[in-house]
């Protein structure tokens, strides 16, 4: 398969477009041909060599945020199908131990991430475990579904693993235009929650609003904590 990856930490140079073998799946595995991958910031981190996860090696091929179409399965796959539109779940947590990708510890520097540690979404193909795709609804484009992985898992562990936000809770969400905090505004909101958003500009107020904020406040002209939000 085609893929794009780097054997050395630099800037966009040492990213190499060439040929690596297909992934193929472990019993309880698929591979996905890569339909769309969006840019995380961590993907430019680590090829610059700002950071790495524990568990980074070279090559690396990059690529958290993968959505495309399921092209191979393992044997011993249940509910996934060839043929089938999805999205990937990056975070190696909770993976069975037949799969390729298993073993890996759900905190960090036991943590694996599909695009962080192992292969990710500048190839053709990504190898996933069966247990972290999910179905993309027709009417999604797959450019968008790529746009959901890590922002959306990102704000859902942070507000109700961490948080237990619960319906009938007031959370305020800081920094409302980064993809982050987009995705835990709608989320908060789904759940049931008031969801207060603060954000640098008017038009990210605007559309925190849009999102699903019940009250907005520009933090570079206001003052948040005495602001009384109930009228915005």
């Amino acid at each position: 398969m085609k893929a794009t990856y780097y054997e050395e930490a630099g800037g966009p140079e040492v990213l190499t477009y060439g040929d690596l073998p297909d992934p193929e799946p472990g019993a309880v595995d698929v591979v996905v041909e890569v339909g769309a991958c969006s840019l995380n910031r961590l993907d430019v981190v680590q090829r610059n060599g700002w950071f790495q996860m524990p568990g980074f090696s070279y090559p690396h091929v990059a690529g958290m945020d993968v959505a495309g179409t399921v092209v191979e399965v393992g044997d011993a796959v249940d509910g996934v199908a060839v043929g089938d539109r999805v999205g990937v779940d990056p975070s190696l947590a909770g993976v069975d131990d037949r799969s390729k990708l298993g073993g890996m510890g759900d905190l960090f520097g036991e943590l694996g991430i599909i695009g962080g540690t192992v292969a990710g979404g500048y190839a053709e193909r990504c190898l996933v475990p069966a247990s972290h795709v999910y179905p993309v609804p027709d009417e999604m484009p797959i450019e968008h579904a790529a746009t959901f992985p890590t922002c959306f898992l990102t704000a859902s562990h942070a507000l109700f693993d961490v948080g237990k936000l619960a319906a009938g809770e007031t959370v305020m969400i800081h920094a409302a235009g980064s993809g982050v905090s987009t995705a835990g505004i709608q989320l908060a909101k789904h759940a049931g929650a008031t969801v207060l958003a603060t954000a640098g500009t008017d038009e990210k107020c605007e559309r925190a609003l849009a999102r699903g904020a019940d009250h907005v406040l520009n933090n570079r002209t206001g003052d948040v904590a005495h602001a009384d939000l109930s009228g915005s």
